[in-house]
């Protein structure tokens, strides 16, 4: 297959070592190689040539690796929103009580490195070189004897974190898209998570949220713990419970097996948006609980992840600690979910690119504004409907509109003329415009964790308060 995307684009966007120096030779060629396999990630979808999903190449590579996948106990996280959220909060807990943990999540906002996490560090350039050369010559021989066999991009760093993942005591992995044919579904986890369904990449999973669930669903793994976020009156909840009947394993879901019991939300020292909570999660009860969060949906996140680290601390001989809990989840963040940056103007920086997102980031921006005007920056993928994504943008007094730093970006002059807004090609002189223009007011940037990242490295010069 031709490659979809080489090398200069994930050069801009990855550091050869977030945390020391490293060898630029090794770094630059391992990201040239993998740049030579498919990246769906940054092919634009079509009706007349449908990806080829599957976990054949996978398994095949899984195979030729010794199996490093079945190695480390590991939680399986999906979900149409929450995934990064819920699989930050896990981490942070499993790392308070002392547990050695690889998370690996996707997309990066800023960096490659990113989706590699080993105990609080994203991998360093010369860490990721070993691993791109641990597969090489297993993948190279694909190429030459097996060529359809041959890894995808996602399908090949997800290989190099579970090799990753053999230097800690567990994983925490979270699906690319979907569940069922999803890379990442090779693992044998000890709990699976499915925090949400949603109408999200319809042309791939469905269009229903019963067909979204089934997708979702198929990392539910014979008589293994799966938990969910629904609810038995949630669209999509009874093809969950179908699947884990079938399988035998055993379904935790909101309402019963973890409850929310009460969340407000709290204006933290900084300005920055905050959640106060109380809840019943993995049998133990969690009062006077703060999360550096916008939207109260990441309360249910955070139960999820308790009851989920509850479960992989049982496998390990581990008991869940409150305090260490109430520790792990005031601090954990992720970037460009809801990070607030003060300053003026102050800025609210979130990847949200659905409807339902946008609209709940706007009501905290609402919050955080407190009757000041509100401008907003936006980028988009040219397979979303702008009207619809950013519906909940009426309120907002000036919107610039950019190139996102992908090959499937909408343009910014055609968001414009769907939005009512000022077009301005490149993101970095997008954000000085609507830094201007929001000087007495809030400027909030959302619709793609591409946009956040292009902009995020002039944001954090400033400093930042990143929440999840």
């Amino acid at each position: 297959m031709a490659s979809a995307l080489r090398a200069p684009f994930y050069a801009a966007r990855v550091s050869a070592s977030p945390q020391q120096p490293s060898s630029p030779t090794r770094f630059d060629s391992a990201l040239e190689w993998l740049a030579t396999f498919t990246d769906w990630e940054q092919l634009r979808s079509t009706d007349s040539k449908p990806a080829r999903f599957g976990l054949e190449r996978m398994q095949h590579l899984m195979l030729a690796l010794g199996n490093p996948e079945r190695e480390r106990r590991a939680l399986h996280i999906t979900g149409t929103k929450g995934k990064s959220s819920t699989a930050c909060y896990a981490t942070a807990i499993l790392q308070a009580h002392g547990v050695s943990t690889l998370r690996y999540m996707s997309p990066h906002v800023e960096r490659l490195n990113e989706r590699f996490n080993l105990n609080g560090k994203d991998i360093c350039g010369d860490d990721f070189a070993l691993l791109a050369d641990q597969l090489r010559p297993h993948v190279e021989r694909t190429r030459t004897m097996q060529p359809e066999l041959l890894p995808t991009f996602f399908e090949a760093t997800t290989a190099m974190a579970f090799l990753h993942a053999l230097r800690a005591e567990c994983s925490v992995l979270e699906v690319g898209l979907g569940g069922r044919l999803d890379a990442t579904n090779v693992v044998h986890p000890v709990v699976t998570v499915i925090t949400s369904i949603g109408l999200d990449h319809t042309q791939l999973l469905g269009d229903t949220h019963a067909k979204v669930a089934t997708e979702k669903a198929g990392i539910i793994k014979a008589e293994i713990p799966v938990l969910t976020g629904l609810t038995p009156a949630d669209p999509g909840f009874s093809s969950i419970a179908g699947r884990a009947a079938a399988l035998r394993a055993p379904l935790l879901h909101a309402g019963k097996h973890f409850q929310l019991r009460n969340c407000e939300p709290v204006i933290l020292a900084d300005g920055a948006p905050g959640l106060r909570f109380a809840g019943d999660a993995a049998g133990v009860t969690l009062d006077n609980m703060e999360l550096q969060a916008g939207s109260a949906h990441q309360a249910m996140n955070a139960l999820l992840a308790v009851a989920a680290a509850g479960l992989m601390l049982s496998q390990l001989s581990k008991r869940l600690d409150c305090d260490k809990v109430r520790q792990a989840l005031r601090t954990a963040c992720l970037p460009a979910r809801a990070e607030w940056f003060d300053g003026v103007p102050p800025i609210l920086l979130d990847g949200a690119h659905t409807a339902e997102s946008v609209a709940a980031v706007m009501a905290v921006a609402q919050r955080l504004a407190a009757g000041r005007p509100i401008d907003a920056l936006v980028g988009l993928t040219a397979e979303r409907n702008p009207g619809t994504v950013f519906a909940s943008l009426g309120a907002c007094r000036n919107i610039t509109t950019t190139n996102i730093p992908s090959p499937r970006a909408m343009p910014a002059d055609a968001l414009a003329a769907a939005l009512h807004g000022h077009s301005i090609a490149t993101p970095m002189a997008a954000l000085n415009h609507a830094r201007a223009t929001a000087a007495d007011g809030l400027l909030l940037i959302v619709g793609s964790l591409y946009l956040a990242g292009a902009v995020r490295g002039a944001l954090t010069q400033t400093g930042s308060h990143p929440v999840s």
